[in-house]
């Protein structure tokens, strides 16, 4: 899904943030498949049906560096 990694990137870049780890990424249909497809995903899934350019955020877990 090296995709949506760079969608995401791009995104938190903006807000001066990087990604350490992507969890579970895959498409709607192989959620579906694997039967984790909650009413909150299907929610959100409809939203990214009106915006091609949406994406999903799941948990997003933010760490304070050492320095």
């Amino acid at each position: 899904m090296a995709g949506y990694e760079a969608k995401v990137a791009e995104v938190m870049g903006f807000y001066g943030l990087f990604i350490v780890e992507l969890d579970e990424v895959m498409p709607f249909a192989a959620a579906e498949e694997k039967g984790i497809v909650t009413d909150e995903l299907l929610e959100q899934f409809a939203d990214t049906v009106q915006n091609e350019k949406f994406c999903i955020y799941g948990t997003l877990h933010s760490y304070r560096t050492d320095n």
